[in-house]
């Protein structure tokens, strides 16, 4: 699993929108933008991608704790929230992940095992606490941070002067980004590729086995794909991020000016031909066409003696 609900770089309008699906509850919408609006007036200079996602998720359990909307939790109780003792071997907020935890089970956000991916909100929570670990068992190299855990620390920076008066001055937050909906005339195809090695499989419906046309839809963390027999594929190599991505390299044919699409775009759009779009193992920022400009050499290998 990668990091990565909300890169460095993103608009505060788009990284709202990777959090927030059309189908999101209105306390976590609430808690979403009173987030952004803490983090506003300092966004473009912030290069931490997962605060927005931690500080939402910290709301969000003040709020169900509290029974408080999210806009009315003072901000000494999101302050005090994030200065709980950490685990002493980890470092990790183990107190607030756990009351995290509690609140997404009992919001319904979580059902019991196997299905540890019920909700986009859980999903977005998973992904800031995963634990990176080497490949190989073996290895001595030492499993990463949570991505939550870094943000914490710097979220106690960035909150350290910010008090309940100074809050109420802040600008409001933006709208998110909406969803996109991307229907393709062609395959759509998912892209893989690194050195001497490069993959493009289409993506086939797995009722009717149908592959040419279809939709996809980019909503909040989420990308289905729709085939033309209507038939909804939840494909775990497709994300709403990647397929924003993909967007920046197609050209519009409705624009009398063809140009690419920006990632930000919201409402309905058609592309003709193939869509290709960059595996979830890929980074967020991959080209999903740089491969099929670029000749992939291979070393032969020793003949066999």
């Amino acid at each position: 699993m990668t990091h990565g609900t909300e890169p460095a770089g993103r608009t505060l309008p788009d990284a709202m929108g990777y959090l927030v699906a059309s189908t999101a509850p209105q306390p976590w919408r609430e808690s979403v933008a009173r987030a952004a609006q803490f983090l506003t007036s300092e966004w473009d200079s912030l290069r931490n991608p997962h605060l927005l996602g931690t500080l939402a998720l910290t709301l969000y359990t003040l709020s169900h704790e509290r029974q408080q909307p999210a806009g009315e939790i003072p901000v000494a109780a999101v302050k005090e929230i994030l200065h709980h003792e950490e685990h002493p071997y980890s470092g990790e907020p183990h107190i607030l992940r756990q009351r995290i935890e509690d609140t997404l089970k009992a919001e319904g956000h979580r059902v019991s095992e196997p299905t540890w991916y019920a909700s986009p909100v859980w999903r977005i929570y998973r992904d800031l606490v995963d634990v990176w670990e080497p490949d190989e068992p073996t290895s001595d190299m030492v499993p990463g941070p949570t991505a939550m855990r870094l943000a914490v620390k710097e979220l106690q920076v960035h909150l350290a002067e910010l008090d309940d008066g100074r809050a109420a001055l802040l600008p409001s937050a933006p709208e998110p980004t909406g969803p996109v909906s991307i229907t393709v005339t062609g395959w759509v195809r998912v892209v893989q590729y690194g050195i001497g090695s490069a993959a493009s499989i289409p993506v086939r419906c797995e009722e009717c086995e149908a592959m040419e046309g279809g939709t996809l839809t980019a909503d909040g963390p989420d990308a289905t794909y729709t085939c033309v027999n209507g038939h909804v594929l939840n494909h775990h190599q497709l994300t709403a991020a990647r397929v924003r991505q993909a967007l920046t390299f197609c050209l519009d044919p409705t624009d009398t000016d063809p140009r690419n699409v920006s990632p930000s775009f919201s409402g309905t759009i058609t592309v003709e031909g193939t869509f290709r779009v960059a595996s979830s193992s890929m980074s967020e920022d991959a080209d999903p066409l740089a491969f099929i400009y670029t000749p992939v050499t291979y070393s032969p290998r020793p003949a066999a003696r």
